[in-house]
């Protein structure tokens, strides 16, 4: 059924203007930009632009046209990269931009706006612009990396060299390592070398692109690696929009600065360095402990620092009695720690007495498929695909390997309404401290499931680390599904002379409010 309704008196463009809200874009604001992810690795991927809510002014039926690195300032902007029709102006409205436009539009700091189109003959009304940054090229080109083997490794990096490579007491206070050079080297990119394990963070500020990059080591910092025989330094770099590099290839370390440690663990489960997870077989790793002068029932405390392919830290301890003087005692490390590390490391060591007497380090690689973050589930679906729009919606995340206080969880709950248009609910949770190993439940706004009706959303969250780089998870799809299953019936506004103004739920056909 039509519905004709006149139209309202001229509004106040200038009011509106002021009031218009700059647009969003979430992805860059959580990264500092779009990044090679965002555009490059899908070609068929969008990023979500949100608009809105507007306080006044904008009404039902309005068109809204997006404009991406035009000039701000030109009355004609030229073709805007996507457009839409303002549903409800109370809510915030997605607007989705190809990839293929933001590649084409290139790499700096782009000018975003949009513009609100009311009535024919009326000049459109320009929002506030945001500049977002964009940068395509990651360090190292971590894309062009050719190896399929080693994923988490970019062979296009060279491994760091240290000098000394020998280091004792005499020498601990002059070690230095340098870092070639990167492609891509820009100021603001992040360096993170990881000193068995111990990461040293430097921003790059030098100015130099082909410059290489010194750092001085601090005695503190060695001593935090530890002694051992083969310990390892690799480096990885994230860029201004959080492009990482993959790690480079490791150089190994000799480290005797305190030769009164005790013996390193012998990690039973490992050969040449590496624990293959296939050949675990779900078991767990086996740690064996003894030295001379661990005395009887000395209390005994294993460290196992594992290290995620990204560097993000995933610890597990245990403690036991000596099993005697010159005896072996014997630890087990739960095979989910030593899961959750695939394509990582882990630098093991214990702890002897209530004086703590340290022991040397050994460092393992673990070699298997990584382990990804669960999908999330919306709890009212029951195990289904299809969600009630009259309803509440719960979405719930399991935990995660490694959850902790400090983390930060960005759900993601991108609908399609039944003719088509997206919306977007982002949701951020900060993880304190109680709700380390427990899921995460995110209540969902009724409004933001009703709207749904007839539709479709897509669910997924990341997760971003109090230490090391971020985790995607799987998306899930739920149809949203009413009694009725019928389409929102269309609304046609028109002067008494039939001349066509604007229509609601149209953004399936942009020429209605871009020409």
């Amino acid at each position: 059924m039509l519905k004709e309704v006149k139209v309202q008196a001229e509004r106040n463009l200038d009011a509106m203007a002021a009031a218009l809200p700059p647009p969003r874009i979430y992805r860059a604001e959580q990264n500092g930009g779009i990044g090679y992810n965002d555009v490059k690795r899908d070609p068929d991927s969008r990023v979500d632009v949100v608009i809105g809510p507007f306080l006044s002014g904008v009404e039902p039926g309005d068109g809204i046209v997006l404009f991406w690195n035009q000039d701000p300032d030109d009355g004609d902007p030229g073709e805007p990269v996507a457009t839409g029709v303002v549903d409800d102006p109370g809510r915030t409205q997605v607007l989705w931009v190809d990839a293929q436009d933001i590649e084409q539009a290139g790499d700096g700091l782009i000018p975003v706006f949009y513009q609100i189109l009311t009535q024919p003959g009326d000049d459109a009304t320009a929002s506030p612009v945001l500049m977002v940054r964009v940068k395509l090229a990651t360090p190292g080109e971590a894309h062009l990396d050719p190896e399929p083997g080693t994923p988490y490794i970019n062979d296009r990096l060279r491994p760091p060299t240290i000098e000394p490579s020998l280091i004792g007491e005499d020498e601990a206070d002059n070690v230095v390592v340098t870092i070639e050079a990167w492609d891509n080297k820009e100021d603001g990119d992040q360096l993170t070398l990881r000193w068995n394990g111990q990461p040293i963070v430097r921003t790059i500020d030098d100015g130099d692109p082909s410059a290489p990059v010194v750092i001085e080591m601090a005695r503190a910092d060695l001593e935090a690696g530890g002694d051992g025989d083969a310990l390892p330094v690799n480096y990885s770099i994230r860029d201004v929009v959080n492009n990482w590099s993959l790690n480079s290839p490791s150089a190994q370390v000799e480290v005797e600065l305190d030769p009164s440690l005790l013996s390193a663990p012998d990690i039973r489960d490992a050969l040449d360095g590496e624990i293959d997870l296939d050949d675990l077989g779900r078991g767990d790793v086996a740690v064996w402990v003894q030295d001379r002068a661990i005395g009887e029932s000395d209390a005994i405390t294993l460290t196992w620092a594992g290290y995620t392919p990204e560097g993000n830290l995933v610890p597990y301890s245990d403690s036991k009695l000596s099993a005697g003087v010159g005896k072996t005692t014997r630890f087990s490390v739960p095979y989910a720690a030593v899961e959750a590390i695939a394509m990582g490391y882990a630098v093991v060591s214990y702890t002897v007495g209530e004086d703590a007497r340290r022991s040397r380090r050994a460092t393992v690689r673990v070699v298997g498929e990584v382990k990804a973050l669960d999908a999330p589930v919306v709890v009212e679906a029951n195990g289904g695909g299809t969600l009630d729009p009259v309803q509440t919606a719960t979405v719930r995340i399991e935990p995660y390997t490694p959850m902790n206080a400090g983390d930060m969880v960005e759900l993601r709950w991108l609908g399609t309404k039944a003719n088509g248009d997206p919306t977007l609910y982002p949701r951020t949770i900060p993880i304190t401290g109680p709700a380390v190993g427990n899921p995460v439940l995110i209540p969902i706004p009724e409004a933001e499931v009703e709207v749904l009706d007839g539709g479709r959303v897509e669910v997924s969250y990341q997760v971003y680390p109090i230490e090391g780089g971020p985790l995607q998870s799987p998306a899930m799809t739920y149809r949203v599904e009413g009694a009725s299953g019928l389409l929102p019936v269309p609304e046609v506004l028109h002067e008494d002379s039939g001349v066509l103004l604007r229509f609601k739920e149209s953004s399936q056909h942009p020429s209605l409010c871009c020409g």
